[in-house]
């Protein structure tokens, strides 16, 4: 009996040298990804994916001068998921990572990407970059809280950019750039909300108007608005003369968000379903969509449309806009362009066209109209597609 136990002690201490060995020679891991992408949690096998650094994910096909985007108009530029993005006059644009505030580049016409900061900061929420690309705002949670903080890509001796950047004073929100470049924000204050404007080039902070409310939001350059959910009556408000005139009073819910030459405002009519308005100029058309209005742009062709991204039967039947903000509900988008007089309405692609179900989190367009970015709020990839389907450079 002893000699048995003898025997089996030897193979099972021979069997563990063994393992031991092996593990030590051929199972090490090469990386720390290595061993991160072996813990597929939810059960089953995880997709390896494979974003190659300095190439775009797809390949972008040119013919006879024109960009082609393959089987149909949408064209995925990244896995990483992205907190904002903005064009670099029309062939380049520029992207955030979610989460690290990490700064890419791509080139459309080479079709590559470069890392251009890598300047790490946690938790980058959002980000918002100044039409030329050079700044960016980015709202970062800390301890529950959102601060912003102003940042621009400076490059230094050796040719190297390196973000240069600050946090707005404490209680800052609703960040976002002028024309000329300089940063406009709000700040809540025992006595309502300051608008202030930011000078990055002269780093000067300049009081522009107090307000005696609290609990608002931007629709910049020239709107403010009420916190919007369903529980509360929302109200816009015009500050560009230097005060606080009232624009519309909206039912629970309001939402808004600019245009080149107005504001657009989603509210219940009649206290029970939705409808989406263009204000310009003190007059307010009705949309042939109802839209979220973050889910708008302008197309730069014309002021007198603007390109939405739409759902309307989803729209209708959630909490308005509580279930969309909070994740509780998805909608699967498609693309308009809609006249901001209320005249009609382009579908601008077929079903066909459509390869997944898009959730549009935000749009923004070059200068010429003719292309767009936006986040698919599902993963929070970024999308690229063009009008027309070809685009000449």
């Amino acid at each position: 009996m002893k000699k048995i136990l003898i025997i089996s002690s030897v193979v099972v201490v021979t069997l563990l040298l063994l393992i031991f060995v092996y593990i030590l020679f051929f199972g090490t891991p090469k990386s720390v990804q290595d061993v991160f992408t072996n813990f597929n949690i939810g059960g089953g096998a995880g997709p390896v994916i494979t974003d190659t650094p300095g190439t775009v994910i797809d390949t972008l096909t040119e013919t006879e001068g024109f960009l082609s985007f393959g089987d149909g108009p949408f064209f995925k530029l990244t896995t990483r998921p992205v907190a904002g993005m903005g064009f670099v006059g029309t062939t380049t644009l520029r992207y955030a990572e979610l989460g690290t505030g990490h700064i890419y580049e791509i080139d459309l016409e080479e079709q590559s990407e470069s890392l251009i900061s890598s300047r790490t900061f946690q938790k980058v929420r959002s980000a918002t970059f100044s039409t030329e690309g050079s700044s960016v705002i980015f709202e970062i949670e800390k301890e529950n809280v959102m601060e912003s903080l102003v940042g621009s890509l400076v490059k230094s001796d050796t040719g190297e950019n390196t973000l240069n950047a600050i946090f707005l004073p404490e209680g800052s929100h609703d960040a976002g750039f002028t024309e000329e470049g300089t940063v406009l924000y709000l700040q809540t204050v025992s006595t309502g909300t300051e608008v202030h404007e930011y000078d990055q080039a002269e780093a000067v902070d300049t009081l522009v108007l107090s307000l005696p409310h609290q609990r608002l939001r931007a629709a910049w350059p020239s709107h403010v608005y009420t916190t919007p959910t369903a529980q509360l009556s929302g109200y816009v408000y015009d500050i560009s003369a230097g005060s606080i005139d009232y624009v519309r009073e909206g039912g629970m819910g309001l939402t808004a968000y600019p245009f080149d030459s107005g504001v657009i405002v989603t509210t219940p009519e009649d206290t029970v379903d939705l409808a989406s308005y263009a204000i310009q100029e003190g007059v307010s058309y009705v949309l042939p969509k109802t839209v979220v209005p973050e889910k708008c742009t302008d197309t730069h062709q014309a002021t007198t449309t603007i390109l939405c991204a739409v759902d309307t039967d989803t729209l209708h039947e959630i909490t308005y806009p509580d279930d969309w903000y909070k994740g509780k509900e998805s909608f699967t988008d498609t693309f308009w362009t809609l006249p901001i007089d209320g005249q009609g309405g382009l579908d601008l692609f077929p079903a066909s066209d459509y390869i997944r179900d898009f959730d549009v989190l935000n749009i923004v367009g070059d200068a010429t109209g003719n292309l767009y970015l936006f986040i698919d709020k599902n993963d929070n990839s970024l999308w690229l597609f063009g009008l027309p389907l070809r685009v000449t450079f």
